[in-house]
């Protein structure tokens, strides 16, 4: 369905297919005349002085020189995607190459301490939260081929991961199994073979790459709290956090209990209270 190249292509390869493509029309083989819905033209690699990488001007870099330094080609993969939008050109840099491999590194250690945890019992839906979050995103960024925002998303997740552990643990072990098993999965496309790796650790038998895209649950999205903004005459003068699905009135009634709002309500006429649903109290008082 998608014809993905270079803009330079354009006269050979699309034209060839699509030349061949209304024969085939023509003499009643097919029944479309555009071999193609869609086409992408991806950005090019550039040389780091910004020319096109060429053999005759001698400027081509090899990924073996990276591997070998240790840096292995998960993360090599994961830099070149992470470099910029795909379908723009930029020239190449190792600068993010250390991010990317501290990246992956990350992904490891965690993903052993798991292993390593002794069962216990806890919630943790501030794991679920996260890991549903970053399925939603990482889908969506990657039908548009958003690989750079969905690689930067992987990234904050696991942040948020090792957030998670420093504060409690690996208490919600069914938890923190569905989180590394689909921040695995959501990885695999960019690093494919740590991922493969870890994946084999968890106990899997089959590849990785033939399991089931994970699927995002909207009601693990939901807070648990809603933060209002309290106004006196437009003015801010307060921010509460109060539970999702409060009423007008209560939210009203814990919007004029805050000490820096009722001070201004006391000795005033109350004119009228403006509400916005899920975000705003605002009190207008006679001057």
């Amino acid at each position: 369905d998608d014809y993905i190249g270079g803009a330079e292509h354009a006269v050979m390869h699309l034209l060839y297919a699509r030349f061949w493509t209304k024969v085939m029309y023509d003499e009643d083989l097919i029944s479309f005349q555009e071999p193609f819905k869609t086409l992408r033209n991806q950005g090019m690699i550039l040389a780091p002085d910004g020319q096109k990488m060429s053999k005759s001007k001698n400027n081509t870099i090899e990924p073996d020189g990276l591997i070998e330094q240790g840096y292995g080609a998960d993360a090599t993969r994961i830099m070149e995607l992470f470099i910029g939008p795909w379908n723009q050109s930029v020239a190449w840099s190792v600068e993010g190459m250390g991010g990317s491999f501290r990246f992956l590194q990350r992904v490891w250690t965690i993903t052993q301490e798991y292993i390593e945890a002794k069962d216990a019992k806890g919630k943790q839906p501030e794991v679920l939260e996260t890991i549903h979050r970053t399925i939603e995103k990482v889908s969506k960024d990657l039908d548009v081929m958003g690989f750079n925002t969905a690689i930067a998303a992987l990234m904050e997740c696991v942040n948020k991961l090792y957030i998670a552990k420093a504060e409690t643990g690996f208490v919600d072990k069914e938890s923190w199994q569905f989180a590394i098993e689909s921040l695995l999965k959501l990885l695999a496309p960019f690093a494919p073979h740590i991922s493969e790796d870890l994946w084999s650790q968890l106990g899997h038998e089959g590849s990785i790459h033939t399991s089931e895209w994970p699927v995002h649950d909207p009601a693990q999205l939901a807070t648990d709290s809603m933060n209002i903004v309290i106004q006196v005459n437009g003015r801010l003068r307060a921010n509460i956090s109060i539970a999702s699905g409060s009423s007008e009135k209560d939210i009203i009634k814990a919007a004029r209990a805050e000490e820096n709002v009722s001070k201004y309500l006391s000795s005033k006429e109350l004119k009228k209270t403006i509400f916005v649903a899920d975000k705003l109290v605002n009190f207008v008082v006679a001057k």
